[in-house]
């Protein structure tokens, strides 16, 4: 039985979905779930029930259908109904649940559901008797009682959708017992179409199988495992198909999307007909046609005879090797390498290029494998098999690479050997002077000023890594080719780590083309090059435009579970960081690790790792604090970004231990070492940490020497704060705490304004330093990050905001309750830790405390703090 009648799958995420559908059922009515089998109708209807009450559940079934009231039986015999007459039986319901309050009367499969039971539920229904909620599948017709609800609006349809990335990794965490490998992810999450019951029966079928094992980055399926339930399920939907049109299916299921124009028109406005396949325009104003669900594939290879399906196989690649497409020419050539046949060596070396540019190494390794078995020096089969293995950190590459620098014929070869054994050895074996090494060495063995220059900016970045002070980056011969891109790249981000904005941008723009036209050589520029511009936004002032782009790149690459994900991670948890969110970029270091540990090109593991740390610092979680940054490789402390980052973690150690002199020191000396190494933005923010901690004497000086140097805006107001502070002149620090609000620095405003009512009350201005404290409250709102002024009191969380805004509005903890769907016992607690976070005993004191933080008369109640997390 599925659901509420006996399942104990595991159930996550919908929190959102299921509060807002559970405040509209609260307002009285009704709801119909709908959607496709298996996507979760049944279990989102349990938890709205169990949410709002004890849910009586009614299974409506095919069997039942000729049974008058056969699927109510439960629902009369809970409350006592002993009646065939649906006019008795409805005033006995009626009665029954005026005297209980607290059922909610769940209908699954309604349009399965026999007359005089649908005829109860609609009364039940107009007379608002209790909540009520409805399921039906897909493409099943409502009872017409049911749809003229639905076309009078006593009923509100809701389509349940399938589950977003974050959370199908969520589950299969709970399935599988740990966390799962990300190409699993990306796998499972794009068959299932995010379906829960679908996810189940993926597992299910690989555990059973014996495929379902544990690798170095989360547990692994090698593939898609349809187990005879999803067999079952999906085959019941070709159960009335035109065997006629089963070929053509297999050849979509073999290689979707096929072009339409290689494929017979008459059969796919067939299948298009009976919901079979659908046909999209693709960007040339082409149609592609696929299969309508992703998972009919993998039970229409289950079907098929292994001969059968091999066929079908080299069927599709002969079609897709006539459309004269490079990516249906790449495409064509892994058909045919899957199906056993033979191999054109020229087509298949492309294609293992364009395989390793789209970062599916696993064809790729395959594809340079089979040229390799028949031409054994071919160098970029050699080089393609040297990066597959070095994205997976396999111990291999080392000697891959090598090989592929020994059988380079001309410089493009050997710059390109250099450039990817450089790669692996500084960002996936934590070797970088070897990195440095290889490089100088090869630069002694290229001619061409081209990919001399193409070299030299890997150099640049080497040397920065190892601690090294970054050397004038030289313009290269060329105008357009790959030299000029990797030339592009190490221009943004020393633009970017000095504070001369504006060439970084320049860079940016003229890189983004050419990334496109040079991903084979440089398949992950783009990315780099939106990196560079978001560092860019945060030192210019913009931290809210920052946090925009990071989320808008990490939204597209988690939907995809690209490799990109980590690297987007960890770029929005510094964002995050900086405004004023320590969970939240904790939360994200995590996720960049886990990432980074599976795919790293930029070299960010050991600073994610730093990151975390800050992040459990500034939540005075000590302990864990320290466990992550003993995790960070000393090695890679040479690399300044490291370097400074872990400072700021040990600073808030420091701080959380009373040590804010010891804090003020480690900052200054770090920021110091950052600024003598190229690192000035980065050293900026480290110093600056200094004075909020109100060691701002300490590093004004530095500061001041940045914001000569350094065109960001940024420094200007992070040495306005600290000069301000030096004076101790609260005006000053009221200007900044405004000027860094609108920055973005939320928490650092709030330490600015802190700092002023210190010295409005040294003054002896009292009404201004309350003044002051009312806006530190105001500007720390929803914060949870640490505050680096001294005495500064914890502030409310939003839950105890609502609490107490609506405690002051003088309603009762019962009434609190069912505003916001939790217990009075709970808002009890709340309203005790409320009491003590403002020093009060009452809540005529409490009212007023929220009145001196400008909070009173129901100011807080229901407002969202300034951030909610949209994914992860």
């Amino acid at each position: 039985m599925r659901g509420m009648l006996g399942s104990r799958r595991a159930y996550v995420g919908r929190r959102r979905e299921r509060e807002a559908l559970g405040t509209s059922l609260r307002r009285g009515g009704a709801l119909l779930l709908t959607g496709e089998a298996g996507i979760g109708k049944t279990r989102l209807a349990e938890q709205l029930a169990a949410q709002l009450g004890a849910p009586a559940a009614i299974q409506a079934s095919t069997g039942l259908s000729a049974v008058p009231f056969g699927a109510l039986s439960p629902l009369f015999a809970r409350f006592g109904v002993r009646t065939t007459d649906a006019a008795d039986a409805l005033v006995a319901l009626h009665t029954a649940l005026g005297h209980d309050h607290d059922t909610v009367i769940v209908v699954d499969d309604v349009p399965r559901l026999d007359g005089a039971s649908v005829a109860v539920v609609e009364q039940l229904v107009r007379g608002a008797a209790c909540p009520v909620v409805l399921t039906a599948r897909d493409g099943e017709p409502l009872p017409e009682a049911v749809q003229k609800l639905l076309d009078e609006g006593s009923v509100v349809a809701h389509e349940v959708r399938g589950l977003q990335i974050d959370d199908v990794a969520r589950l299969l965490e709970l399935l599988v017992g740990g966390p799962i490998h990300p190409t699993t992810l990306r796998t499972v999450a794009s068959e299932s179409g995010g379906a829960p019951l679908v996810i189940h029966e993926l597992v299910a079928g690989a555990r059973a199988a014996g495929v379902l094992r544990h690798g170095r980055h989360g547990w692994e399926m090698p593939g898609v495992v349809a187990n005879r339930r999803l067999i079952d399920m999906v085959e019941a939907r070709f159960a009335d198909l035109d065997e006629a049109l089963r070929p053509s299916l297999e050849l979509l299921a073999a290689a979707q999307p096929l072009p339409l124009a290689v494929l017979d028109h008459e059969i796919v406005e067939r299948l298009v007909e009976v919901q079979l396949v659908v046909a999209d325009p693709n960007v040339a104003g082409a149609f592609d046609v696929r299969l309508a669900h992703p998972l009919y594939d993998d039970v229409l290879r289950a079907m098929a005879p292994a001969i059968r399906w091999r066929r079908r196989q080299r069927e599709a690649s002969e079609l897709l090797a006539t459309t004269g497409a490079a990516d249906d020419e790449f495409r064509s050539v892994a058909l045919a390498l899957d199906a056993g046949g033979p191999l054109d060596l020229d087509r298949a070396q492309r294609a293992a290029v364009r395989a390793a540019s789209r970062s599916a190494y696993g064809l790729a390794l395959s594809l340079a494998d089979a040229v390799l078995a028949e031409r054994p020096e071919a160098f970029d089969a050699l080089l393609v098999r040297g990066t597959a293995l070095a994205a997976d950190g396999d111990d291999r590459a080392r000697d891959a690479l090598a090989r592929a620098a020994a059988a380079a014929g001309d410089d493009e070869q050997r710059a390109l050997a250099a450039h990817r054994r450089g790669i692996y050895l500084a960002l996936r074996a934590d070797r970088v002077a070897e990195a440095i090494d290889v490089c100088t060495a090869a630069l002694e063995r290229i001619g061409d000023d081209d990919w001399r220059q193409f070299l030299a900016a890997d150099l640049v970045k080497w040397r920065m890594m190892d601690g090294r002070v970054a050397e004038p980056l030289t313009e290269p011969v060329g105008g357009t080719g790959a030299a000029r891109l990797n030339h592009c790249l190490i221009a943004a981000l020393l633009g970017t780590m000095s504070g001369d904005l504006a060439a970084s941008d320049a860079a940016v723009d003229e890189g983004l083309p050419l990334a496109r036209i040079h991903r084979a050589e440089l398949p992950n520029a783009e990315d780099l090059l939106y990196l560079s511009r978001f560092l860019g936004r945060a030192f210019a002032g913009d931290l809210p435009a920052a946090r925009a782009l990071a989320e808008k790149q990490l939204q597209q690459r988690t939907d995809r579970e690209d490799e990109q994900v980590g690297m987007w991670s960890y770029a929005l948890g510094v964002a995050m960081l900086h405004t004023g969110y320590a969970q939240r970029t904790g939360e994200l270091a995590d996720a960049a690790i886990t990432h980074l540990e599976w795919r790293d090109f930029t070299g960010l593991r050991p600073v994610a790792r730093a990151l975390k740390a800050t992040a459990l610092a500034q939540r005075a979680r000590s302990a864990e604090a320290r466990e992550s940054l003993d995790a960070v490789p000393e090695a890679s402390l040479a690399d300044q970004k490291v370097a400074l980052q872990c400072a700021q973690a040990r600073a808030w150690l420091l701080a959380a231990e009373g040590r804010r002199a010891d804090a003020v020191e480690l900052l200054a000396s770090a920021g110091r070492a950052g600024i003598a190494n190229g690192h000035e933005m980065l050293a900026a923010l480290t110093s600056y940490e200094a004075v909020r901690l109100g060691g701002a004497a300490s590093v004004v000086g530095d500061l001041a020497a940045l914001a000569g140097r350094a065109p960001a805006t940024m420094v200007d107001v992070l040495l306005e704060h600290a000069e301000a502070a030096v004076a101790a002149d609260p005006n000053r620090l009221m200007v900044v705490a405004d000027r860094l609000s609108a920055m973005g620095f939320a928490t650092a405003a709030a330490d600015a304004a802190s700092q002023a009512a210190t010295a409005f009350d040294a003054a002896g201005r009292e009404t201004r330093a309350r003044a002051a404290r009312r806006r530190a409250e105001v500007l720390a709102d929803g914060c949870d990050g640490a505050r680096g002024a001294a005495g500064v009191a914890p502030m409310l969380t939003p839950r105890e905001r609502e609490v107490a805004a609506a405690a002051a509005g003088r309603l009762r903890s019962r009434e609190i309750a069912e505003r916001l769907g939790v217990s009075p016992r709970t808002v009890d607690n709340h309203l005790a830790r409320i009491y003590r976070k403002l020093d009060v005993s009452n809540r005529d004191a409490m009212a007023a405390a929220l009145a001196e933080l400008g909070l009173a008369d129901g100011d807080a109640a229901g407002r969202e703090p300034p951030y909610r997390a949209s994914f992860l």
